[in-house]
């Protein structure tokens, strides 16, 4: 757990106190651990299978130029998206592995945070780095 995580529940199930002023400061200890447990990201989170949806079933016949063109298409408009300008939605280890399917490359995440917790929990992880926040060494 972090730190935020402990000051907060130790804030929050301390007993209430006898006297006004130390419950009155009870309370704002508790406020102050939210406000700084509000600013903690949260971890990893776990996808739960699908195993209720249908897979899609393949076609048996392939078109294999306009897939080509349309597959270098989407890589390149992928590539360009990644700009130090913004936080990027795509990532860019996924987008320069030539070992998975165009569309697992350019995988468009709804938010820079949600590019940031697949980041963590597929690229990370595997490497044996703790995330960041951690006192954790890796082993």
């Amino acid at each position: 757990m972090t730190p935020e995580q402990l000051l907060l529940i130790d804030a929050v199930l301390t007993l209430p106190e006898t006297s006004l002023d130390k419950e009155c400061q009870r309370r704002i200890t508790a406020i102050n651990a939210v406000t700084a447990y509000c600013s903690v990201e949260e971890g990893v989170t776990f996808r739960r299978s699908r195993a209720g949806q249908p897979v899609p079933a393949v076609s048996a016949v392939k078109d294999e130029k306009p897939l080509r063109s349309e597959a270098d298409i989407m890589l390149r408009r992928a590539i360009s998206s990644v700009t130090k300008d913004k936080r990027p939605t795509i990532c860019f280890a996924c987008l320069g592995n030539p070992n998975l399917t165009v569309q697992e490359r350019v995988v468009s995440f709804a938010t820079p945070g949600c590019l940031t917790r697949h980041f963590m929990r597929k690229h990370v992880r595997r490497l044996g780095i703790n995330e960041p926040g951690t006192s954790i060494p890796a082993e």
